[in-house]
């Protein structure tokens, strides 16, 4: 019975209507559900295309030609619409602050938003930075990188002349820059390229890297030498030899200077003086460390500029090897060691080796120099009438001869000795080579050349190069690195030729010929080049051998050629010429620790002078 009664009241409930809800008005036909073909919830009669479930009035418009959200317009206001930039300068880049937002591209718009300038179409992210004080390329910084900008120099000293290691680029130039470089010292307004030099001064002045102005040039009058030096008496020939010495042992390059006839025309005993390296103006030989004499009348000690230097004994003080004569007239060698403090006579010499040398009346030059590499100093000694040099132990003592050398070097049979070189190294190998000069009949000279090191006898088939001609040689055997290659240049000088000629053959030196790597020729008809010439090193600053080269003759001078060079020159190319009876040129090297080679030139005639130029110093 409850369960009849339940359903009876639910029935009741379903069948009558309620009171609030309206009575549906019979219009005589039955009513239809709405019709939602694409399930999206709104029906056909409100949804603008009811076939596709993502068109409707709930829907985000999208740019994509449709009316998505049904509201009778085409991608207005689409979500996706991206945003564009007008460009009104048409320089392809967009104005930030100036946005639109559209599914199509506005006429006059683009993507980006780059341009810093859109009123100026040649300002934008494409531009090339100019200088002109605008950021033409819209990276945010002004004439930062600027094609156009300008090298400038930082010049601390207010010269005009900038520091060329300071370079930097700019638009516009700061206080202290400048656009020229070419300083070669930034701290001082005494330096640079319109600065005139002013020698001894310790500045590079005018900044070209050396002191070439200051070198020698012109005619030079024996005036202008730092120091000068005369004979003490009238007939002592001061300055026939010459050479550079450390007398003392103290780290110094002294001078050492040969009067070959001191002791008068009767007694021609010659004296070898010994002078600390001089200041500047003094004069005469009374202050003379050390002098050593000839071995009584005729002696001639250092005949000939026979004056060699070397440590014979390895105990680091330079000795001195003389040529001279005996009493009995003979040709000697003395070899003196170091230190070289107390004046003495060459008779005294702890070593003296008797036939060679200037026997025979011929001369004979000497050495000494390490031959054998094995690190004691060997003497070499000319024998003229043998036509040979001994290698002598430098280490002897007592009085010697030709049965204790220990080693010979020939000349080609029938050839006089003359002259030899022993410290040079004409093939780079870090040994000495040896350079033989010996005169034949005819006047033909021969330069042998020995490739070191040398242990034992050498002919002539071992020599490495052989150089004849008719006056080969006669006052000429010198070397030196004169085209900077590290090899050492042989210079040999000619009288077949009128006016005389230099040739500087470039090293290595071998065989029989070859061309010289630089001639100097005499242009003077009364006057020829050749004489003791030599290869002086750096004179000037300049990085290059400078050379120089006698002009013999009626009035005598030494010509000066700074950095000669390749090819070609004649005597009146001279870069300057040492006048006042200059007859000899000497390479003594660096006396007042500059790094620069000083000058000597000698006129020995009468009581003689020496003259000492200074390089020519910055």
């Amino acid at each position: 019975m409850r369960t009849s009664l339940l359903l009876l009241f639910a029935l009741g409930c379903v069948e009558e209507p309620s009171a609030e809800a309206p009575k549906a008005e019979d219009t005589g036909t039955p009513s239809l559900p709405d019709v939602d073909r694409d399930g999206d919830g709104f029906p056909e009669e409100v949804d603008c295309d009811d076939r596709a479930a993502d068109v409707n009035a709930a829907a985000p418009e999208l740019c994509n030609g449709r009316d998505d959200d049904c509201d009778g317009a085409v991608d207005e206001g689409s979500i996706d619409a991206p945003t564009w930039y007008f460009d009104d300068d048409d320089d392809s880049f967009g104005d930030p602050g100036d946005p639109v937002v559209s599914c199509a591209q506005p006429q006059g718009a683009v993507e980006n938003a780059d341009d810093c300038d859109d009123v100026d179409p040649l300002v934008n992210p494409s531009a090339t930075e100019l200088c002109n004080e605008v950021d033409d390329d819209c990276d945010g910084e002004i004439d930062v990188g600027a094609i156009d900008e300008s090298v400038f120099y930082d010049d601390l000293d207010d010269d005009g002349f900038g520091d060329p290691a300071s370079e930097h680029r700019a638009c516009f130039a700061d206080s202290d820059d400048v656009a020229l470089a070419e300083d070669c010292d930034d701290s001082t307004d005494l330096a640079n390229p319109s600065v005139p030099e002013v020698c001894r001064d310790g500045i590079d002045n005018d900044c070209d890297g050396g002191a070439n102005s200051c070198g020698w040039r012109g005619e030079v009058l024996s005036s202008s030498a730092w120091v000068s030096f005369t004979g003490l008496s009238p007939t002592d020939r001061l300055g026939l030899g010459a050479a550079s010495i450390d007398l003392e042992g103290d780290g110094r390059r002294d001078l050492l200077l040969v009067a070959r006839d001191h002791g008068g025309v009767t007694y021609e005993a010659g004296a070898i003086y010994g002078l600390r390296a001089p200041a500047e103006g003094a004069e005469g030989l009374s202050d003379a460390l050390v002098r050593y004499a000839g071995e009584g009348a005729a002696g001639q000690a250092g005949v000939d500029g026979g004056l060699w230097v070397g440590d014979s004994d390895d105990d680091g003080y330079d000795d001195i090897l003389v040529r001279g004569r005996a009493p009995s007239g003979a040709g000697r060698a003395y070899l003196v060691r170091g230190p070289h403090l107390s004046p003495a006579n060459l008779g005294a010499s702890p070593l003296i080796i008797d036939g060679v040398l200037n026997d025979s009346g011929a001369p004979g030059e000497g050495a000494l120099a390490d031959l054998d590499a094995d690190g004691v100093v060997e003497l070499l000694l000319v024998r003229p009438a043998a036509g040979d040099a001994l290698v002598v132990p430098g280490l002897l003592d007592g009085v010697r001869d030709i049965d204790d050398a220990e080693a010979s070097l020939y000349l080609t049979g029938g050839t006089v000795g003359r002259r030899v070189r022993a410290q040079d190294d004409f093939d780079g190998d870090g040994f000495n080579d040896v350079v033989l000069h010996g005169l034949g009949s005819g006047a033909v000279g021969e330069v042998l050349v020995f490739a070191g090191p040398v242990d034992g006898d050498r002919l002539p088939a071992d020599a490495v190069a052989r150089r004849t001609g008719l006056g080969l040689g006669l006052s000429t055997l010198g070397a030196g690195d004169l085209d900077g290659d590290g090899y050492d240049d042989l210079l040999l000088s000619s009288s077949a030729v009128v006016g005389g000629l230099l040739s500087v053959l470039p090293g290595p030196v071998t065989g029989s010929s070859g061309g010289a790597l630089l001639e100097v020729i005499g242009d003077d008809a009364e006057r020829a080049v050749g004489g003791w010439a030599a290869s002086v090193g750096d004179s000037d600053g300049d990085g290059q051998s400078d050379l120089l080269v006698p002009l013999t003759g009626p009035s005598p001078v030494v010509l000066f050629f700074r950095s000669p060079g390749e090819g070609t020159l004649r005597s009146s190319d001279a870069d300057a010429r040492f006048l006042s009876g200059a007859e000899r040129g000497y390479s003594i090297g660096d006396l007042n620790g500059d790094g620069l080679t000083e000058l000597l030139m000698s006129a020995p005639s009468g009581a003689g002078e020496v003259r000492l130029f200074l390089g020519g110093a910055i």
